[in-house]
């Protein structure tokens, strides 16, 4: 099962959603949106598809959220995330929390970050699981820092389109 979560510093409506939810939901038809308020520290669940239907988790903060996450979601099941920013507010907790939902079996997604996917990794996960989570969590900690340090170098380039002057085209030809 497919879980995405979304995070704001209100409450999302019930029927908020983005194409990353309908690209999902091509998916698995049983996909379910999380929404996360910042400010009340709550995770709220309305799809009646998931095993978290209509419950609110709520705690101290977004490490302690996330932590609660990893133990409530199901076996087997994917988390997409925004970002690997959304897992905590340093890479310490990252860390932590990317640990519990590899310990938990959760796959995660991540949007802005598609290098990072642990579903693309499972295999590796199965034959040499030491070595995996150390090179997996030594990328984790690089991308994070990197996204840190300068946002505006983390995001990609819109393309520049460009006409070439009479000049190049004639030379061209």
């Amino acid at each position: 099962m497919i879980h995405i979560l979304y995070s704001a510093p209100f409450n999302l409506s019930k029927s908020f959603s983005t194409p990353d939810f309908f690209a999902a939901k091509r998916r698995d038809s049983n996909c379910c949106r999380i929404f996360e308020n910042t400010i009340t520290n709550t995770i709220s669940v309305f799809d009646s598809a998931s095993p978290l239907a209509n419950q609110t988790l709520e705690d101290t903060g977004h490490y302690n959220l996330m932590v609660r996450l990893s133990e409530t979601l199901p076996e087997n099941s994917t988390l997409v995330l925004p970002d690997v920013i959304t897992l905590g507010s340093n890479v310490v907790e990252a860390i932590s929390v990317v640990e519990r939902f590899l310990d938990s079996h959760i796959h995660l997604e991540f949007l802005d970050s598609p290098w990072m996917n642990t579903k693309d990794l499972e295999l590796l996960f199965r034959i040499c699981p030491y070595e995996t989570k150390t090179a997996f969590i030594s990328s984790l900690t690089k991308t994070i820092e990197w996204k840190i340090s300068s946002p505006e170098k983390s995001r990609i380039p819109d393309p520049k389109i460009s006409q070439a002057t009479t000049k190049v085209k004639k030379n061209c030809e």
